[in-house]
């Protein structure tokens, strides 16, 4: 069971749900969640690396860490596979980063 008491408006509506609709410029459909809270590279890369295939063009895999070298390595992931992708700190210490199949 995974618990997070933090105000419900710092948080994209993240919850356990794996369909939800998210918004990244051209990237308007169906999203992903990923929860790799506690969990060090390259842990969330792999997970990244299994989910974005099962996406569509303009789809998003939401990663949440709390492991700021995992934002790195999806950058660098990212401009080597022609995806975009935007992070952001939702609490100190958490991050939402979204990845978009763009091609």
């Amino acid at each position: 069971v995974f618990i997070l008491c933090v105000p419900e408006k710092n948080l994209l509506k993240y919850n356990k749900d794996t369909d939800t609709k998210a918004t990244i410029k051209g990237c308007e459909k169906r999203m992903i969640k990923i929860d790799c809270l506690g969990q060090i590279c390259p842990v969330p890369m792999i997970q990244l690396q299994k989910h974005i295939h099962q996406i569509q063009k303009g789809e998003i895999v939401l990663i949440v860490t709390d492991h700021s070298c995992t934002l790195t390595s999806i950058r660098d992931f990212c401009k080597g596979h022609g995806f975009s992708y935007e992070s952001e700190e939702v609490i100190t210490g958490v991050w939402e980063v979204k990845v978009c199949k763009t091609n």
